[in-house]
Order: structure tokens, then sequence, then C-alpha cells
């Protein structure tokens, strides 16, 4: 029977010790908060539960603005400095016309709960919520259009026509027609993708997290050719909410028990930083300065400054973990090299442990997948006191 060799290099990258200052603003609500905009430098917007809508005109001092709701509000986008809306449950569609100082309720008659908003222009925009349907108007909010679709936001259209929408599961979808037919990426595994940016028509990054075999795990795709095509990044750890990009190669990306988390390379590595809170962390934004906020649960609102970036920051103290080749014949065998690696699990997609053992010897090590089927798993390497994790495809 012929054998087919699976190689993974395991290199430990020691940290230089990098860290980021957030700063905890006064907030003068106790309100989850659910997502925050800026529409320049020192002009910003956060909104949340029980139909709060705060405002800064200084990038510190927060206010509380008039919504007309008392529902949940879950997303607020500006299409214009002046120009923005704000959607949340019951349906509730939001629209301010002079920069937030007054929000006018667009009545839209819908028990849905409204996830994500966003604008491609002063008119053309898009809204995605449970049900799993999405709107779409070209004049303003003054009419929408219901279209189904396979999963309840958050959605980014990177154009009038090309749409990618994520939701419960780890799934992508992407429409090339304003959502009317949809193309599918992903494993399905259990859990939700939250949060999704773009930097421009080509490069962009999903965050959120599953859950398998009693271990949560964060999660972020990225993707250098509109969604084509998608890498991922996983490690155990907390669900991610929010991810925004600087540049091509600089993002962050939040999420729950105040986890914040910082890529120079592109979304290949991720550092971890101290946020200074426990609390989750929902949603993140910077301006065109470089100053960062995040807003969470129990009205946290969290500032930085972005300086120079230092070269230093490439080293990592994350594992670098390279499959070859990925993926994998069923008659097969893992060749793992490197690292002070002690057990492994292999976990199905719906959570379900296949396959477990313990390494004998250091430094190079094997792993017979005979047994398994075709498919989607999760393969786990654990250290005396870390667990690294990663996809695996048996062809």
């Amino acid at each position: 029977m012929k054998r087919i060799y699976m190689v993974i290099l395991l290199t430990i990258i020691v940290s230089t010790g990098f860290s980021q200052n957030w700063i905890i603003q006064n907030s003068i609500t106790s309100e989850k908060l659910n997502s925050v905009f800026f529409t320049d430098t020192i002009t910003g917007f956060a909104v949340g539960n029980s139909g709060t809508i705060l405002k800064t005109i200084n990038g510190s001092d927060w206010e509380i603005q008039g919504s007309e709701t008392d529902s949940d509000l879950n997303s607020v986008f500006f299409a214009t400095n002046f120009v923005g809306y704000a959607v949340g449950n019951d349906g509730v569609i939001l629209k301010t016309t002079d920069g937030g100082n007054y929000w006018e309720n667009l009545n839209y008659e819908s028990d849905k709960w409204l996830r994500s908003v966003h604008f491609v222009s002063v008119d053309t925009g898009f809204v995605a919520g449970t049900g799993d349907m999405i709107l779409k108007t070209t004049d303003g909010g003054e009419t929408w259009i219901e279209l189904a679709a396979p999963a309840s936001g958050p959605i980014w259209p990177i154009n009038s026509e090309s749409l990618v929408l994520v939701g419960d599961n780890t799934y992508i979808f992407s429409s090339s027609n304003s959502g009317l037919n949809w193309d599918v990426f992903g494993d399905g595994f259990y859990g939700s993708l939250n949060g999704i940016h773009f930097l421009d028509s080509n490069k962009g990054m999903i965050a959120g997290g599953t859950f398998a075999q009693g271990y949560n795990y964060s999660e972020i795709y990225y993707t250098n050719n509109g969604g084509s095509s998608w890498s991922l990044w996983i490690q155990d750890g907390n669900w991610l909410n929010s991810v925004f990009l600087m540049s091509q190669n600089i993002a962050y990306s939040v999420g729950d028990n105040g986890e914040v988390f910082k890529t120079i390379d592109g979304g290949v590595n991720w550092n971890s930083q101290i946020s200074g809170t426990s609390e989750s962390l929902n949603s993140i934004c910077f301006t065109d300065s470089g100053i960062g906020y995040i807003v969470g649960d129990a009205g946290i609102i969290l500032k930085t400054k972005i300086e120079e970036v230092n070269i230093d920051e490439l080293n990592h103290d994350q594992p670098s973990i390279h499959i070859y080749p990925n993926p994998i014949g069923i008659d097969s065998y893992l060749s793992i090299v490197g690292g002070d690696l002690i057990e492994f699990s292999i976990i199905s997609t719906n959570g379900q442990l296949v396959k477990s053992g313990e390494f004998d010897k250091q430094g190079s090590f094997s792993i017979d997948i005979d047994n398994l089927i075709s498919g989607l798993y999760i393969l786990q390497l654990k250290t005396d006191n870390r667990l690294f994790s990663r996809k695996l495809v048996v062809k």
C-alpha cells in the first residue's frame, strides 16, 4: 500500500514583548455597545442596546443622542460625514442626514433582528438580519427590496453587485449579482463568523470562533483576491467579534473576555495584546490618523494611538505550523518535525474525537491516518503548557 507523508514544521519564535497601550475612556452608559464608526479623525458614533447612540466630536468625550427607539441597535455606518444609518432588533432602521444630531426611524415594518448595515454610496446600501434575508436600497432607504440569503450577517458589499455574507457556523458566502445567487466557502464547523472588513476590493478579513471537543477557538479568515479563496488562522481561545484592516499587512481583531489581536503580516500570524478589561469587545475601528477605538459590553470604550510599526513586531510567540501536502490522501502518515510535542488529537467537524495519541520522543513524530474518511478535521498538537490547532483536510 502506498504511503504519503505530510510534514508539519512547527517553529516557536520568541516574542520581544511588544505591547500596545489601550486606554479605557470614560463612558456615560452601562449598556452593551455593539458597533463603532468614525466619519473623520475626531467624530465618531457608537450604538448599542436599548436604543443607545453615543457621539463624540473630539475623540474623547461622548454624548448620548436621541434615537426614537428602545430596541437594541447592532450596527452603525455612515455613507458620508452627514448621512448615516443604524440598524437593530425589531426591524429598526434609523437614518441621519445632519451628522447624527437627529435620527429618523424609517419605520421598516419587520420583526427581524437586523445585524449589520453597509452602504457603497449615499443611495445604495445593504442590511443583513435574522431569518436569512438581506435588504437592499438604491434610494437612500426610502424603499427596501428583501432577498432570501443563506446567512444572517454581517454583510460586506465590495461594490453594488459583489457581496460577502457570514453568520452562524463557519461558512462564507459570496454573491456577484447583489444577492440573487450565492457561492459558499468553508467547513461548517459549529461556531459563528461575526465581523467582516475589506480594505479594498481584494484584501479582506473575517473574524469569529468555533467550538469542538470542549475547546473554543479564535478564527480569522483572510483573502487577497476579493474572496475567491480564503486562508485561515486558528488557535484555541475566545471567539472574535470584529476585525479592522489598517493596511495590507496591519489589522486588529477583538472578541470575548477582552481579547485583542494584532497582525503585521497580512493575517498569517497574530499577537495577543493587553486590553485592560475582561468585558467582551464587540467592534473596532480606526481613523485615518491611526487612532483606534473599541466598544463592548457594559459600555466599555477603549482608545489607542498607533505609532510607527517596528520591525521587532515581526517576532511572535505563536507557533508557525506548515502542512505539506494539505489536502492529504487517506492512505497516509502525518510526519511532524520540531517542537516539544507530547500528544495529539484529531477532531471531526461535529466535535467528535476520532483519533488521539501520545508521542514517545521529541523532534520527529508520525501519525497514521489510514482509518480516517475523507473530510475536514481539527488537528490539535499539545506541549506541556500549550495547545496548537490547525485544520486538516483528508481526501
